[in-house]
């Protein structure tokens, strides 16, 4: 299953579906989940016309969003839309306090969770090519490892967020001529240090969500914190994070839409801006990928263009 999050980036989505119908080997075997929201007639325009251009793709559903947690549980549990399960769900989250065990017990026993999900966010491009069924083997074939990173490997040496130098950690294999690598995160440094991430990595969702659905969150950016906030509870257990030599994919923070966290660094530019490209997305205007193999990559954030020479004004 791979679930990815978007609000008001159909142009930046379509650009991350286009490369992930690339890069993903066996995309066409996955249940693919858009949970989308819109914050005007325009970005819902802009949904609908991606959603009509991506309709021939029996496996990939738009979800629009009602109400960000049940929506998710529905989703990672397997859990029909409109079905009594869904409903039931939508009821308990609904009138349940942050921390309610009772209503987290109750949600688990209606969950029939997918193994492994890869959490993508909109401004994710995946840059090379990987097999989810095997990523996801080899998560659970290692019972210390947590997750499987997309965006890590060998080269990242900036940290974005912090805006400094990040050390990269031995990187092993996890077996003799494996293209999978494996690393220690409890002592890692910047974004290596950061194993329960949204933007694409595979995460357990039967391991995580009996705990997860004790936490309080209401968006991406909050379930991102909730996940980071339960880390410490497994650093001795599952010590491991996974990965490829390569990064498979980065992150490209050209704009912000979210309002939980707005001190997060982005790139800023006017023409970046979430209103500005869903107009020039309106007008047909697609991101030109074409330079992408080329971009300097020292981090799993990269500020790059993605608009066509003639847009750049």
């Amino acid at each position: 299953m791979i679930i990815i999050f978007s609000k008001n980036r159909a142009f930046q989505l379509e650009a991350c579906l286009r490369t992930l119908l690339v890069q993903c080997a066996d995309v066409a075997t996955l249940p693919i989940c858009i949970l989308w929201t819109a914050s005007s007639s325009e970005h819902r325009q802009s949904y609908a016309i991606l959603h009509e251009v991506f309709r021939r793709l029996a496996c990939l559903q738009f979800i629009e969003e009602s109400s960000f947690r049940a929506d998710l549980i529905s989703i990672l549990g397997n859990i029909a839309a409109g079905s009594w399960r869904a409903r039931m769900i939508r009821r308990w989250q609904k009138g349940s306090a942050p921390g309610n065990h009772i209503d987290a017990w109750k949600t688990n026993l209606l969950l029939n969770p997918s193994p492994a999900a890869l959490f993508v966010v909109d401004d994710t491009l995946f840059l090379r090519p990987f097999h989810f069924a095997q990523c996801s083997r080899q998560l659970w074939a290692k019972d210390d490892a947590i997750a499987f990173s997309l965006r890590l490997g060998q080269g990242l040496t900036h940290f974005y967020m912090g805006n400094r130098d990040q050390k990269i950690p031995p990187l092993l294999p996890v077996d003799k001529d494996s293209l999978v690598y494996q690393f220690r995160w409890p002592e890692a440094d910047g974004d290596f240090a950061y194993p329960l991430e949204i933007s694409s990595s595979l995460l357990k969702p039967r391991f995580l969500l009996p705990r997860l659905l004790r936490k309080p969150w209401h968006s991406p950016n909050t379930l991102e914190l909730a996940l980071a906030n339960m880390t410490g509870r497994y650093k001795w257990r599952h010590p491991l994070l996974l990965t490829f030599q390569e990064p498979r994919a980065v992150s490209v923070p050209l704009n912000i839409v979210q309002k939980d966290f707005t001190g997060n660094r982005f790139g800023g530019k006017e023409r970046y801006q979430a209103d500005s490209l869903c107009r020039l997305f309106l007008e047909g205007v697609r991101a030109d990928l074409s330079r992408l193999n080329h971009v300097p990559h020292t981090s799993v954030h990269v500020e790059t263009e993605l608009l066509p020479s003639s847009h750049k004004t």
